[in-house]
């Protein structure tokens, strides 16, 4: 997701960097026939006005034709200076839009050849900083699956960076789901199991580069916490049982985000940015701060900002995730026991 991240942006970057050459030369077609214009304006004037000096001098008395002379000459200092320099005049009129261009142009050339090498500094840090985060990951991981103390996975899950929301909705999803099974005698569920699970969809988000976990993440951490609590010949019907207890998503969302009609957003998205469009909190967040945001939108922002403990500017992908889960659900083809 990192590097598709920087791959989409250096994409814009060029199509913009493109954009700009094109509008600059255009600007400077512009600047240059201007400057050319007001050039032959004025050599035309100082012709026309040199002629007529000439027409006055020829008829005028002494002291008037001296007088007249010296006025010709100065005109025809300035002819002399437009005409030789007419060319100089016109580039160093378009010369700033020039210079301009040609650093835009020597850029979007290295881009252009260099893409994948670009795209590779950009997300260096990035990369590495996720490096890290998984190494950290695993280790919890391993704890978890060698049945080491949940206290003790509690406090190391705390040192973790950079830190990972899971939305309220699943969360209680996570809790209910534990407390449906804390009765099949071949489990040995304890009050921890449901942060086993979030801790998992926490890692598993985080493998993935959120910094919001998702409905797939959080339904594998509920299936990987409790199938670790089941025997080897016992973890395939213990599976079915999951099957059997977990709700339906877009059900369970509708019943926890009460009085709002999640339908409803979701066929207004889909019809403002078609069926197959991915789920976008950027898009989301351009519909909520614009004058035309739907009611059953906006209602569902003030539900989010009002019951979610994160920052606003993660508001917009807690949504995302909501409606997601609610359009599309998630199957999940491997379980980690």
């Amino acid at each position: 997701m990192v590097l598709e991240s920087h791959e989409n942006s250096l994409i814009e970057e060029i199509k913009q960097k493109s954009e700009k050459i094109r509008d600059n030369e255009k600007s400077l077609e512009l600047v240059k026939n201007d400057e050319i214009g007001r050039l032959d304006t004025s050599i035309e004037n100082y012709k026309e006005n040199k002629e007529n000096l000439e027409k006055r001098r020829r008829s005028a008395v002494l002291l008037i034709k001296v007088f007249l002379f010296f006025k010709i000459r100065n005109l025809n200092r300035k002819l002399l200076y437009l005409t030789d320099n007419y060319d100089l005049l016109i580039n160093k009129s378009i010369r700033d839009i020039k210079k301009e261009i040609y650093h835009d142009s020597k850029s979007l050339t290295y881009l252009s050849e260099n893409k994948q090498k670009v795209i590779y500094e950009r997300s260096k840090p990035e990369i590495n900083e996720l490096e890290h985060a998984k190494k950290s990951i695993y280790e919890l991981r391993t704890l978890i699956a060698g049945a080491v103390g949940e206290s003790l996975v509690e406090k190391e899950i705390e040192k973790l960076e950079p830190r990972v929301y899971v939305p309220k909705v699943f969360l209680k999803l996570a809790v209910e789901v534990v407390r449906a099974l804390r009765g099949d005698e071949r489990l040995e569920i304890g009050p921890r199991t449901s942060i086993n699970a979030g801790l998992v969809g926490r890692s598993s988000a985080l493998l993935e580069g959120l910094s919001v976990a998702g409905f797939c993440n959080v339904k594998e951490g509920i299936y990987t916490a409790i199938l670790g609590k089941a025997l080897y010949e016992d973890k395939a019907g213990v599976e079915k049982r999951i099957d059997e207890v977990f709700p339906e998503i877009s059900s369970y969302i509708e019943k926890n985000i009460k009085e709002i009609d999640i339908s409803k957003i979701v066929r207004y998205c889909h019809e403002e940015w078609g069926n197959d469009k991915e789920w976008d909190s950027t898009n989301i967040k351009k519909l909520i701060n614009g004058k035309k945001a739907p009611d059953n939108f906006v209602k569902l922002f003030r539900w989010t900002l009002k019951n979610e403990s994160i920052d606003k500017n993660s508001i917009y992908e807690v949504m995302s995730d909501y409606l997601l889960a609610y359009d599309r659900g998630c199957e999940i083809s491997e379980k980690t026991n």
